[in-house]
């Protein structure tokens, strides 16, 4: 099975999504897959338990159940269906990269190298587009009445920039204008 390790993710992630728990689809997981990575494709076995691991966390975060949710979201002071969606643009983003890299190393049999290259190159690409799309759409003049007045979209562009910035965006933001 060459797409073993995708499909122990994608598995991994619905199972985490539905109970809201990480750890218990460890616990629930990892037996199960250790006896069948080694019957189907033992050089799969490590990439299996990672995709085990990785699916369980990414499920866990999106999980709008999940303890770790619920508290981030009353300790922000922030709506909690509007935080899960929050993070669920991030976490689809770095999870569709996660899941073609875990393709990539089930096709080349457990190439490591290619597999994390791809997958960071893919990020890339992905925050280089978003970034362009962003300032297109900032960068609109868009009037705003106020008091009877036309003011340009620029100082709204400003505070919304400054105000409403998550942290990984910033670090993606700043490998980008490194990168490009």
């Amino acid at each position: 099975m060459l797409c073993f390790p995708a499909l122990v993710f994608i598995l991994a992630a619905f199972l985490s999504f539905a109970t809201g728990t990480s750890w218990g689809t460890f616990g629930i997981l990892i037996p199960i897959i250790i006896p069948v990575a080694q019957s189907i494709c033992p050089e799969l076995l490590l990439s299996s338990l990672a995709a085990t691991l990785a699916g369980s966390v990414f499920g866990d975060h999106c999980s709008p159940i999940s303890d770790t949710t619920i508290l981030s979201s009353a300790g922000a002071g922030v709506n909690h269906l509007t935080h899960v969606s929050t993070q669920m643009i991030y976490a689809l983003t770095v999870a569709g990269c996660s899941l073609i890299g875990y393709l990539i190393i089930g096709i080349t049999n457990g190439n490591l190298l290619l597999s994390l290259g791809t997958s960071i190159f893919i990020l890339c690409i992905f925050t280089f587009i978003m970034h362009r799309r962003s300032k297109t759409i900032l960068n609109k003049k868009i009037f705003v009445q106020h008091n009877k007045t036309q003011c340009y979209h620029s100082n709204i562009k400003r505070s919304i920039h400054y105000r409403y910035v998550h942290p990984l965006f910033l670090v993606l933001y700043s490998l980008n204008k490194f990168l490009f």
